[in-house]
């Protein structure tokens, strides 16, 4: 049992800060984060000739389109009033590369969910040296998030374009995501969105690793409280089994 125990530990540091950002993605497809961002009084105005309401009204159909398994089809049947398609090849070719990530990041969300129902069950029947360890596995995920996330804010906002460009390369293929100005996509979501939403993103997951960081050490305090010889025992053994995450 110490040995499962062990691997899901692991495992819980890893996934936490995976699914700190699926949740973030998850949330900024919503309309209600489009309409805030939107909202904002440095957001860029289309200047070519979207009014506000139009605009926002498209890019939230985008977005419907794309949240929770949506499809290369309902983008398509997206028009301008006059019948025009809203969205050109090259566009709907990157949307739907776009849908193909996002329904990975969601089969990735299921298997963390079914992954943390396990080790929520392993906690509840395990004796008290396990449960630290899994625990203190919470600190450590929200930690090794925090770090990761004060490299990659500090690359957003010192290095935007390279920072912009390596994203898309490790998810998309070499020219299928560069766009016109005057492009559909680029009109509704600008690089000021994207900007935006990688800071937000960024804000989330480090709210979230907080929290979690917070929550532990307060159960892990009470423990010692109230059981002091087992969380002795606990801590010098989750010292010789702590994971060893370097590269």
């Amino acid at each position: 049992m110490a040995s499962v125990a062990r691997l899901l530990a692991v495992g819980v540091v890893v996934a936490i800060p995976v699914g700190l950002l699926i949740a973030g993605v998850q949330l900024a497809l919503t309309e209600g984060y489009v309409a805030l961002e939107y909202s904002r009084s440095d957001f860029p105005s289309d200047s070519f000739g979207f009014a506000p309401s139009e605009r926002l009204s498209y890019a939230v159909e985008t977005v419907r389109c794309l949240r929770g398994g949506g499809s290369v089809e309902c983008l398509t049947g997206m028009s301008f009033p006059d019948g025009a398609a809203l969205y050109n090849v090259r566009e709907l070719r990157h949307l739907g590369d776009v849908v193909w990530v996002l329904g990975g990041l969601s089969v990735v969300g299921v298997g963390l969910v079914v992954f943390l129902v396990v080790c929520f069950l392993v906690f509840l029947l395990s004796d008290m040296t396990i449960r630290i360890m899994l625990i203190k596995a919470i600190q450590w995920g929200g930690t090794l998030t925090l770090s990761i996330l004060a490299v990659l804010l500090g690359l957003a906002l010192l290095r935007w374009d390279q920072f912009f460009e390596a994203f898309h390369r490790l998810f998309f293929a070499d020219g299928t995501w560069r766009f016109e100005y005057s492009d559909t996509l680029i009109r509704l979501f600008p690089e000021k969105f994207w900007f935006d939403t990688a800071l937000n993103l960024g804000l989330f997951a480090a709210a979230g690793a907080i929290a979690l960081i917070t929550a532990s050490s307060w159960a892990l305090r009470r423990i010692k409280r109230r059981h002091p010889d087992n969380q002795d025992a606990a801590s010098q053994q989750a010292m010789l089994e702590q994971p060893d995450l370097s590269p």
